[in-house]
């Protein structure tokens, strides 16, 4: 299944990103000139990589994608591949 959407609210689930109840917060790094990249993204309206705000990176996911493995899959999400197998 292969997509590429404006929106991420058909494929989010608050459940599966919420972790357990031990989790903790994950804080991220600030460089030092990250508040005027954000000002600067804010003001043209898109993203670093020319997307709109709104706008998901195309994602690929399929199963079986490893022969040799029980269960296997492959998730792509922009330059982001991940194949994982058991």
């Amino acid at each position: 299944m292969c997509l590429s959407g404006r929106s991420l609210s058909a494929l989010t689930n608050a459940s599966l990103l919420q972790g357990s109840s031990s989790s903790l917060p994950v804080l991220p790094y600030e460089s030092p000139n990250s508040r005027e990249r954000l000002t600067e993204a804010a003001n043209k309206r898109e993203r670093h990589d020319g997307r709109r705000f709104e706008e998901m990176r195309a994602m690929c996911m399929q199963t079986h994608s490893l022969a040799a493995a029980a269960g296997s899959a492959f998730v792509s999400v922009g330059k982001t591949k991940l194949n994982c197998a058991v």
